[in-house]
């Protein structure tokens, strides 16, 4: 029977940048704000109204996908003897047994994530934030499965 839960000896990780999300989200929301009194509110001519629309639309896209990050910052990893398990602040919690990790991937974009893929080859846990103490996380995973990161 599995655990509902990290044993006591799990190793805990949590995310780190939320600061920077919020002050961002803030900008974000500014210029928001800013795009529609320049380009709507004001006369303006269709073509103004149109990049207006354009550029409003790439701010709330980026607004909304701040929102998502920083909904997971009460999220946490940990890792024990049987896996890797996250524990999300509002749904179920994931284990993803030693035995059944096949990769881990990582993309250095503009944000970072890490991906746990399992023998099928299906994301079992996408890490979107960079976690405190990632390099022992890495270490960890390592250790345990002799998996590089690719």
């Amino acid at each position: 029977m599995v655990p509902s839960k990290p044993s006591l000896n799990a190793t805990y990780f949590s995310f780190d940048r939320r600061r920077r999300l919020i002050v961002a989200l803030v900008i974000g929301i500014g210029c928001l704000g800013f795009i529609l009194y320049v380009g709507i509110l004001r006369d303006s001519s269709p073509s103004d109204i149109l990049g207006t629309l354009v550029i409003m639309g790439f701010f709330s896209w980026t607004t909304i996908n701040i929102i998502r990050q920083l909904r997971a910052f009460d999220d946490r990893v940990a890792v024990d003897d049987l896996g890797v398990w996250y524990l999300p602040s509002r749904g179920a919690d994931t284990l993803v047994k030693w035995g059944d990790i096949a990769g881990v991937k990582q993309h250095n974009m503009v944000t970072k994530h890490l991906r746990i893929i399992d023998r099928n080859g299906s994301v079992k846990i996408k890490l979107v934030n960079q976690l405190e103490n990632s390099d022992t996380f890495k270490r960890l995973i390592h250790e345990h499965t002799n998996i590089q990161m690719t």
